[in-house]
C-alpha cells in the first residue's frame, strides 16, 4: 500500500517542486500513516461492527481509535505536502495541480483493497 502510495502521487509533487530528496523520509511517514488508516478501514468494514464486546459489555471497537489516530497523522503530511485543498490553495499551484482530496483517497484505496478481497 505505501509503495503504490508513493507510485501514485510523489511524481506530481516533484513535478511540482513540492516533494525533494530531503523530504523523503517525511513522505514515507505519510504512507506509513496512510496505510494503516486504510488498513484498519478495511478490518472496520470486514467487522461490520464500531463495537466490541469488552469486559463490561460493549465498547468502542479499537479500530476506530486507529483509524482516527492515523487519519490524523496522514492529514497533518497531507497539509504540509499541499494535498489539501486549502493547502492547495496556501500553495497558489496552478490549475492543473488539483489532486484528489484527503477522503476520496482514503475511499477508493478502500474500495480496491475491498475489491482484492
Amino acid at each position: 500500500m505505501q509503495a503504490r502510495f508513493w507510485d501514485e502521487h510523489a511524481p506530481e509533487l516533484e513535478r511540482l517542486q513540492i516533494l525533494t530528496g530531503v523530504d523523503a523520509a517525511a513522505f514515507r511517514l505519510m504512507a506509513e500513516h496512510y496505510a494503516l488508516a486504510v488498513r484498519a478501514a478495511v478490518e472496520l468494514r470486514g467487522e461490520d461492527s464500531l463495537t466490541v464486546e469488552g469486559r463490561d459489555g460493549p465498547k468502542k471497537n479499537p479500530l476506530v481509535q486507529v483509524l482516527r489516530d492515523q487519519s490524523a497523522a496522514f492529514k497533518s503530511y497531507a497539509t504540509e505536502f499541499g494535498m489539501t485543498p486549502s493547502a492547495r490553495a496556501r500553495l497558489q499551484l496552478p490549475e492543473e495541480a488539483e489532486q484528489m482530496s484527503l477522503a476520496e483517497m482514503l475511499f477508493q484505496a478502500v474500495n480496491e483493497d475491498a475489491e482484492h478481497e
